[in-house]
């Protein structure tokens, strides 16, 4: 079975028809590039291949336990929390229960000790054992390494650029299928690189 597969779908915005029976198979190992006008449809695509929009008519399928994400054009400008957060962010509660985690253990370092933060850390650290949190942890810390990045940093204080960075390391944590990387920066080759080493 095929990672994505499309089977003459078609989606229809206000009358407009963007994408028109549409069949496209992506195989494991296989890196697909999209080119095409603005407007062409492109985005929507890459939405409906991520799980956010819905065809119209046609099939569209999953490999099972398979994943997609989709690099948003725009940076949302209501993020907040540091690096490793928005990062992890990518995993869902996962990712939520190792942002909680990573800052807790941080205030603790930095912080007078309390108790009930000791004791709100041993019920995270219970948590990530029972949801394999600790393998995933090592995949953010690595993802954010390899993007070089700063997990302490701010993202609220970042560049555009730089936001778009965490961004795409959002996406690549989750081990997605698909990524639409839609971006005129410079850094975007290096983090192809990274991504694929």
């Amino acid at each position: 079975m095929a990672l994505i597969g499309l089977q003459d779908v078609s989606i229809i915005f206000g009358g407009v028809t963007l994408l028109e029976h549409i069949t496209l198979h992506v195989e494991e190992g296989e890196r697909i590039c999209l080119i095409g006008r603005n407007g062409a449809g492109k985005t929507t695509l890459m939405r409906l291949i991520a799980g956010e929009l819905e065809p119209h008519d046609g099939i569209l399928s999953r490999r099972p336990g398979s994943t997609a994400a989709c690099l948003k054009q725009e940076v949302p400008n209501h993020l907040t929390g540091t690096i490793f957060d928005q990062v992890s962010a990518g995993l869902g509660q996962r990712g939520r229960l190792l942002a909680e985690y990573h800052l807790l253990s941080h205030r603790i370092a930095t912080e007078p000790p309390q108790k009930t933060r000791l004791e709100q850390l041993d019920k995270l650290q219970h948590a990530l054992d029972r949801d394999d949190g600790w393998q995933v942890n090592r995949r953010v810390e690595s993802i954010i390494d390899q993007m070089h990045l700063d997990a302490d940093a701010d993202f609220a204080g970042l560049s555009a650029g730089m936001k778009r960075r965490v961004l795409l390391a959002q996406a690549l944590v989750a081990g997605p299928l698909a990524n639409s990387i839609r971006s005129r920066a410079s850094w975007s080759g290096r983090a192809e690189r990274a991504a694929a080493g």
